[in-house]
């Protein structure tokens, strides 16, 4: 995953065209009663709706490390579509060769065909970076994750995070 600071997270999240709607999917979907994160996204709701950008920089700041998953989670939500015709548009594309050039065995991937993994993933990422460019996110490593996320497991995201 590309490293990505609380002003990044706290911009997308601004911009996020119906957050309410999202933390409320998250929480639906994904928190369990009583469980920190509730608290943690009631929290992030009304800090958010607040639209003071200092208060929720803030609050996303001392949420992180701890709760950056649930920060992805919460914006896979609220980019949806965004992030889903990226995702469609890689994926339609790719995935069945791709997916023939590596595997992951205890979370570990090996290269099945190392070049051409390197060949597609190149193509792929230069899908994301030009679609999140024409969405205004050209430079955030947030969003790359949020899309990267919706399309990769962990140990592929590992090796294309340096390259996107």
């Amino acid at each position: 995953m590309l490293q990505c600071d609380a002003s990044d997270i706290t911009n997308c999240l601004l911009k996020a065209p119906n957050i309410n709607s999202a933390i409320k999917n998250f929480l639906k979907r994904e928190v369990k009663k009583g469980d920190p994160a509730e608290r943690f996204a009631k929290t992030l709701k009304d800090v958010l709706a607040s639209q003071n950008e200092v208060r929720s920089q803030q609050f996303v700041a001392e949420a992180m490390p701890k709760f950056v998953n649930h920060l992805h989670s919460v914006a896979c939500y609220a980019y949806f579509e965004v992030v889903g015709k990226l995702a469609a548009a890689v994926v339609d594309k790719y995935a069945d060769d791709f997916n023939a050039t590596f595997e992951i065995a205890d979370g570990v991937l090996s290269y099945k065909d190392e070049t051409r993994f390197k060949k597609i993933s190149d193509e792929a990422l230069a899908i994301l970076r030009n679609g999140l460019k024409e969405q205004g996110f050209g430079d955030s490593a947030f969003m790359k994750n949020i899309t990267m996320l919706s399309i990769f497991e962990r140990p592929v995201i590992e090796v294309l995070a340096p390259k996107f």
